[in-house]
């Protein structure tokens, strides 16, 4: 293995930088920034008992749960931070060693891969790789399958996949979820469209945040999974709106 390409900061796509120390990990110059901001562990005790805490809170929500779509989502979120809280004291934050800003192009003796980022949305950087060849995309967390997307900022996501859509992509490997075709794109596109309508619609008639969260998940979205996920979405999307 010659290559690690950390997509966004988040730690589940960065804590197993320390596995690949021998090989060049990649990322946007932003996504370097923010790995070595956002996830450093200052007080590690102090951290253990934080997340232990979560996970408290997390198995007491799994035990009077009876939602089977929330429950799934519990379960499978208790069952990654476990994971993440075991390994504590021995992760260590590795950064990348080589970093780009919008393209990257690796020209190998079998095939050409290309890196590209058109900005933020599920953070403020998030890059894809790309196989020109072969007509695939592994597109980190800006396409998931039957997920609510976690949004950093909606508008620039929109954007931003709507940019990806222009290029000639066939498969989709999400960033969670089974291998997808690009149709999965629109449905993203359509999902973070809806939440803005929905919210600007509520706006228009004056209705609180908390109105806005006691409305029913569409059919379409309701066996997406993702603790919160739907109204953790709208209550960023309201934030968005606010500000304007």
């Amino acid at each position: 293995m010659k290559y690690v390409f950390n997509s966004h900061y988040h730690g589940d796509h960065t804590f197993g930088n320390q596995i690949f120390e021998d090989v060049t990990i990649i990322s946007t110059s932003l996504t370097r920034d923010l790995h070595a901001e956002q996830n450093v562990i200052i007080d590690l005790n102090k951290e253990q008992v934080e997340m232990q805490l979560y996970l408290n809170q997390l198995e007491q929500r799994i035990m009077t749960e009876s939602d089977p779509v929330l429950l799934e989502s519990l379960d499978s979120q208790f069952k990654e931070m476990s994971k993440v809280h075991a390994s504590l004291p021995e992760l260590r934050i590795v950064l990348p060693s080589l970093t780009f800003n919008d393209k990257l192009v690796i020209h190998g003796t079998c095939r050409t891969i290309e890196l590209y980022c058109y900005g933020g949305g599920h953070t403020p950087s998030d890059a894809f790789l790309y196989l020109p060849e072969e007509k695939i995309v592994f597109m980190g967390d800006l396409v998931l399958e039957n997920l609510h997307p976690p949004i950093f900022n909606s508008q620039q996501f929109i954007d931003n996949l709507s940019k990806v859509d222009a290029m000639d992509i066939q498969t989709i490997i999400p960033g969670h979820g089974n291998i997808v075709t690009k149709d999965q794109i629109g449905v993203i596109s359509q999902y973070l469209q809806h939440l803005n309508m929905r919210v600007a619609s509520s706006l228009e008639k004056g209705e609180s945040l908390e109105q806005i969260l006691s409305t029913n998940i569409p059919k379409e979205y309701a066996n997406w999974t993702g603790v919160d996920g739907y109204k953790r979405n709208l209550t960023i999307v309201y934030n968005e709106h606010k500000e304007k």
